[in-house]
């Protein structure tokens, strides 16, 4: 009876690992555009782009364009 307990646990702690690093990996990326002028399509520069209900957030460079990591 013992050893299908530890297949069993050993069986249970292999999913959960498998399936919390799904989760993990799923966490990471990476957000990026450009944001110009809807009238002259002239790039804005310095513009704050912020992430809605977090606390990351990334301002535009010389050529409007900006990146988020994570």
């Amino acid at each position: 009876m013992s050893y299908y307990h530890n297949l069993k646990t050993k069986l249970l702690c292999s999913v959960f690992i498998l399936f919390s690093s799904i989760l993990v990996g799923g966490t990471t990326g990476k957000i990026s555009g450009m944001v110009v002028d809807k009238e002259t399509g002239e790039p804005l520069i310095g513009c704050n782009i912020i992430v809605e209900g977090m606390s990351i957030g990334a301002a535009t460079t010389l050529d409007g364009t900006y990146f988020i990591l994570n």
